[in-house]
Formats: C-alpha cells, structure tokens, sequence
C-alpha cells in the first residue's frame, strides 16, 4: 500500500480543535482494538516461529 504524498494532506484545523475539546472534556478514554481469530493464529505463529 502506497502512503500518501504529504503535500496531498490538508489538516481541518476546526473538526481538530472540536475532537481535542471533547477529548479534554472526558476524565476517561476508551480505545477498542477488534482482532478477527484468523489474524490473530497467523501473528502467533509468526511471533512463535521467530523464538
């Protein structure tokens, strides 16, 4: 996958300041992680092999 030339990019200052506000407003932040168990069985062998 290609990443984005940095000169394409235009940061929306406005909904960025709106995000970081409701961030700073909250005493608790959840991030939630969704794995399916096929990844997950490759990742493990992955990370068994290379020990």
């Amino acid at each position: 996958m290609k990443h984005p030339n940095l000169s394409h990019l235009r940061i929306d200052r406005v909904a960025t300041n709106k995000i970081r506000t409701a961030f700073s407003k909250k005493s608790r932040v959840t991030i939630t992680v969704n794995l399916d168990s096929g990844s997950l069985k490759r990742s493990w062998r992955a990370f068994s092999a290379a020990d």
